[in-house]
């Protein structure tokens, strides 16, 4: 039985792609090296930290990856307040669950991002009153940890969690806890593979507590 409902963060709840991309794509100017939107692959689902570096080891400079990850954000810091905004239907489904269920935010993006958006969202802060950052656990997705500590801390056992999810690395993350996914399909042309989630949605708005309860 579903007990707790864990939201990833960036493509999930709130709707920040552009601002990441932007923040990379001026990043990767700095060192004389193109971001092109094929290059999401390496940063989708994964928080700044990794995305830094597995875009330093694209791009051939692998020990340049702190001075990538420090103007990197940066850049997202500038872009914020103008270009993150919230997905839609975001607010709605947290308050139709919220009664049923307790709730989590989980991401692997940095403790400073996740700040922003309580700033910039309040709500959110009213709804989660647990969240996990990617820099507080040894390991981000696709491993587990993230959405593990976010169990931990709200005393609900792994099995009896579900996690809704956007990119293939968090769903491989949420089934790898031993938890239940929701997938959220990307609206763009170019589809991510999430097949392995339990149900795929086209819009937060699917979502109720009755198809909760019946995962």
């Amino acid at each position: 039985m579903i007990k707790a409902v864990i939201f990833d963060l960036d493509g999930t709840t709130v709707d920040s792609r552009s601002a990441w991309t932007e923040s990379f794509k001026q990043a990767a100017r700095k060192f004389g090296f193109d971001y092109s939107e094929d290059l999401d692959r390496l940063t989708r689902g994964v928080g700044v930290i990794k995305s830094a570096a597995n875009l330093t080891v694209h791009f051939g400079v692998p020990e340049k990856k702190k001075e990538f990850l420090i103007l990197a954000e940066e850049n997202y810091k500038n872009l914020f307040f103008q270009k993150v905004t919230l997905m839609p239907g975001a607010l709605e489904l947290l308050s139709r669950i919220a009664p049923q269920f307790k709730l989590a935010l989980a991401s692997s993006s940095p403790r400073f991002v996740l700040t922003a958006n309580f700033a910039k969202f309040p709500k959110l802060k009213e709804y989660f009153k647990v969240s996990v950052a990617g820099d507080e656990v040894a390991r981000t997705k696709p491993s587990p940890d993230i959405f593990l500590l976010a169990a931990r801390r709200l005393k609900v056992d792994p099995e009896n969690c579900l996690v809704i999810e956007d990119s293939p690395t968090g769903v491989q993350a949420a089934k790898a806890a031993g938890m239940k996914c929701i997938g959220l399909l990307d609206p763009g042309p170019k589809k991510q593979a999430i097949e392995a989630a339990d149900k795929q949605v086209d819009s937060l708005n699917q979502i109720s507590d009755k198809l909760i309860a019946q995962l």
